[in-house]
């Protein structure tokens, strides 16, 4: 949305905040626009529509984005605005691809040691998960007698 769509904005907002008995004030409707603001004017008002036939309650930012969400995710790319369209293709250099996959790379590292895991692709790696597997049953045994 943008600041020419404020009025249409304001005038919907208000239509749901008077159905549903909730006052809205000048700050909650300024925040609400604030926060909507990444998604078409059409998105938002037909979000407010589903949420003033369907809600029992007034929605909360978070509801609206999600309807918005579900609105958006159902359109044909076509007719996505043309700003809020995520382009067909990245097209990358060698460089900046290689660099990604090592930032991957390095991610999937951090993540496998924070959770523990570990990578037996390698047969050193194996050898050292056996001989310490070994150990510790050697350890359980004589603990267990």
């Amino acid at each position: 949305m943008k600041n020419v769509d404020k009025k249409p904005f304001f005038a919907e907002l208000g239509a749901l905040a008077e159905v549903m008995n909730e006052a809205v004030s000048e700050l909650k409707a300024r925040v609400y626009f604030e926060d909507l603001s990444d998604y078409p004017i059409e998105v938002v008002i037909k979000a407010l529509r589903i949420a003033r036939k369907e809600f029992r309650w007034f929605p909360r930012i978070k509801e609206i984005r999600d309807l918005c969400n579900d609105i958006v995710s159902s359109m044909p790319r076509q007719t996505i605005p043309e700003d809020h369209r995520l382009p067909e293709r990245i097209e990358l250099s060698e460089e900046e691809r290689q660099a990604s996959k090592e930032r991957i790379r390095r991610l999937i590292e951090e993540f496998k040691t924070k959770l523990g895991i570990v990578d037996f692709s390698s047969k050193e790696k194996a050898e050292i998960f056996e001989t310490r597997r070994r150990e510790l049953k050697k350890q359980a045994e004589e603990l267990l007698s």
